[in-house]
């Protein structure tokens, strides 16, 4: 019997990538058609992130974690999402504090953007479904949306999962067919469309805190680009702080979060309006409404020289 071909560190890239470049393809790729899928992707990943991969072959000898990742690793991670986090808070700080100084924070526009994922798998990778992007300012309301839903393209072993995470919350697998959806092709060019009236590349799309990552890597799933994801609690806590009091960013977060609204009609997409109302509360459109409502709610538009108007800033009466 001969000797087996030892496996490379691109070998290991190459299948840990492999479900994701399936899902995206759409069909089975052979690991003899994966070079030309990652190659680039490899050559420009910093040696740091190598690492993890050329341990699984032998070819570093360095303290691993349980899962055989460099606890050298872990540390410049932990080091480079404090640098993005600083560097986050200060550009929000700098932008805030330079349109209020000049008296212009209420036409200063902005983009929220709140995505669903049908699954996330054990490679951390979440399976797009929902995505909605306001664009707004205290002046004018919310001025455009975008809303779409995405067909469901999930890997067969995270049927179950896909299934139970959508009964829990937005129940868009409700539809067998997803008919109501888009391919990732057609929402990416409509989301290109859609950002092309206002939004300048480099220019954050703010959405919730805690849901950052999630919302930049399907972001990324679907157009193939990297965006720039901000904090939308942070930005409502200096501007809340800017205009009112200062206050800590758990209570940004708790304002532009709470439950209110959470069954007010009319504020999801027509598909949950008609088919689920009782998982309307889940829906991006609606949830990226309640946050640009809750904004405007809590922060006294007044001394903004804004008179707060229904349907502007605030929904219709609820009947």
């Amino acid at each position: 019997m001969g000797k087996s071909k030892k496996r490379n560190a691109f070998y290991h890239y190459m299948n840990e990538r492999k479900p994701e470049i399936e899902m995206r393809l759409k069909r089975t790729v052979t690991m003899a058609e994966m070079p030309q899928h990652v190659k680039a992707d490899w050559e420009a990943l910093p040696d740091s992130k190598k690492n993890k991969y050329r341990m699984m072959c032998g070819e570093n000898r360095e303290k691993l974690d349980c899962r055989g990742i460099p606890l050298r690793q872990h540390e410049e991670e932990a080091q480079d999402e404090r640098r993005q986090a600083e560097e986050m808070k200060k550009s929000i700080a700098e932008m805030v504090d330079f349109y209020h100084v000049g008296q212009a924070l209420h036409q200063a526009t902005f983009f929220i953007v709140s995505t669903n994922f049908y699954v996330n798998t054990d490679l951390y990778y979440y399976v797009p479904a929902e995505l909605s992007i306001l664009q707004f300012n205290f002046n004018c309301g919310i001025m455009r949306e975008f809303h779409e839903t995405a067909k469901a393209l999930i890997p067969r072993a995270y049927a179950f999962s896909a299934k139970k995470h959508s009964e829990d919350t937005h129940n868009l697998l409700q539809d067998p067919d997803n008919s109501h959806g888009v391919t990732h092709e057609e929402m990416a060019e409509n989301i290109r469309k859609f950002l092309s009236d206002g939004w300048d590349k480099g220019v954050p799309l703010y959405t919730l805190h805690q849901e950052m990552d999630q919302t930049r890597q399907i972001m990324e799933t679907i157009t193939g680009k990297e965006y720039k994801i901000y904090s939308l609690d942070m930005l409502f806590q200096f501007m809340y702080s800017t205009v009112m009091v200062p206050v800590p960013l758990s209570v940004a977060t708790e304002l532009i979060t709470e439950c209110g609204l959470d069954y007010h009609p009319n504020l999801s997409c027509p598909w949950h309006l008609a088919n689920q109302m009782d998982s309307a509360r889940f829906c991006t459109l609606s949830t990226a409404r309640r946050w640009f409502y809750y904004m405007c709610q809590y922060i006294d538009l007044g001394k903004l020289g804004v008179v707060a108007q229904e349907k502007k800033h605030y929904p219709p009466t609820w009947s």
